[in-house]
């Protein structure tokens, strides 16, 4: 999957596919109404109410940001969704 963005640093996700960035105006384009409706937009996420979980990857390769901000934990494949 290849979502582009605006930044002031090269977006390297056309040669990092495993890397996804969402913009402001791509979750417009989703109309998705709470992170869980967004995570669950991408492959291999899978959430709950309270909980992300991200499948094939080890943790120390997930970084989430949100906000310019890290929400995950590195200890953990899991995250609470607040």
């Amino acid at each position: 999957m290849f979502i582009n963005s605006v930044s002031a640093q090269v977006d390297k996700t056309a040669r990092d596919p495993g890397k996804i960035v969402i913009t402001e105006e791509d979750i417009k384009k989703m109309k998705v109404h709470s992170m869980v409706d967004l995570l669950n937009q991408i492959p291999g996420v899978s959430t709950t109410e309270t909980f992300v979980s991200f499948s094939g990857s080890s943790v120390k390769n997930i970084l989430v940001l949100l906000d310019g901000r890290a929400i995950n934990n590195p200890a953990s494949s899991y995250r609470a969704v607040n």
